[in-house]
């Protein structure tokens, strides 16, 4: 058994389904939303699958996590994360300087 709770006999798919879909929306929205948009919608639907209840605590956190860890990546450590919305000006994110 599982130590602390209780073995299920049945498999959840609904919430599998919905981690697949959180991370593939990360993968493929990423360069197009941004790491801050993409991520928050990736921990979000991750927090739900594992069995988050307060779905606005849910999204509050996930989106203040994922700025978090875009500015202690992009400020603290000096690595590049995609911006997001550079169909809106025009600039690849190569061209882009730090």
């Amino acid at each position: 058994g599982i130590e602390g709770g209780e073995l299920s006999k049945e498999s959840n798919w609904l919430a599998l389904g919905v981690a697949i879909v959180a991370l593939l929306f990360y993968v493929f929205f990423v360069q197009l939303l941004g790491f801050i948009i993409s991520a928050g919608v990736l921990f979000a639907g991750l927090a739900w699958a594992l069995g988050a209840k307060n779905k606005v605590r849910m999204l509050i956190y996930a989106f203040a996590f994922s700025t978090i860890l875009f500015l202690a990546f992009t400020q603290g450590l000096q690595l590049q994360l995609p911006l997001g919305f550079e169909f809106l000006t025009g600039v690849s994110p190569s061209d882009q300087e730090w």
